[in-house]
């Protein structure tokens, strides 16, 4: 029975066309761990110049700002701040800040549990991921809190939360954002390298309870 060649011809177009798909496919999905793959290579990097530093230099101020720069540079963010946890008081205190003003600043100098994104990672110890702060349920409890944000020109906020080796709560570290937005997965990833080192960090200077430092952790 002769075959018809228009059909054959048809068929396989097809069969390129399928396959030109799937190698497109493939590329992208390439594409994509390759672009994970060099976004974790420069998380690892950052982190291990951080370690680098913490044990080069005495000046915790100057190192938690350079923890700061490096969170806000791999989350791609507009602003942030490190809070330290103070035992006596059970309250969170800004250590290291970028972008903020005195109205922001003097209005989260002390955070309890459950205020904000930063008192909700302090209470639940997880971290907490809020894309717009003028929906959320967690700012939508204080008017004058989500006031203040978009005074600072805050949208959106992610608060992560910091612990030594033992699991010891040290504090939290904050990236900001103007519009409403939360870190991609890989910046979370991130960030997670980043605060796993000054968790530790933080851990040991609190432990050693040198001159330079108690006055970060107490009251």
């Amino acid at each position: 029975m002769a075959t018809n060649p228009k059909f054959k011809i048809n068929r396989g177009a097809a069969d390129y066309s399928g396959s030109f798909d799937h190698d497109e496919k493939w590329l992208n999905r390439f594409a994509e761990r390759r672009s994970r793959i060099a976004a974790e290579l420069n998380a690892a990097n950052h982190v291990a110049a951080l370690i680098r530093c913490f044990f080069n230099s005495s000046d915790f101020q100057l190192m938690v700002q350079k923890v700061l720069t490096t969170a806000i540079e791999l989350t791609k963010a507009d602003f942030g701040n490190i809070q330290v946890l103070r035992p006596k008081s059970g309250t969170l205190k800004i250590v290291a800040q970028r972008g903020f003003g005195s109205e922001f600043l003097t209005y989260f100098d002390q955070v309890h549990e459950g205020e904000a994104a930063c008192g909700t990672a302090l209470q639940t110890r997880q971290r907490v991921l809020v894309e717009d702060v003028t929906c959320d349920p967690i700012f939508c409890r204080s008017t004058k809190t989500i006031e203040v944000m978009l005074a600072a020109e805050v949208r959106g906020v992610q608060s992560t939360p910091l612990t030594g080796p033992t699991g010891n709560f040290v504090g939290v570290l904050s990236t900001h954002y103007r519009t409403p937005r939360v870190p991609s997965d890989s910046q979370l990833r991130a960030l997670d390298a980043v605060a796993w080192a000054v968790g530790d960090f933080m851990d040991w200077k609190r432990s050693m309870r040198c001159v330079t430092t108690t006055k970060f952790f107490e009251h």
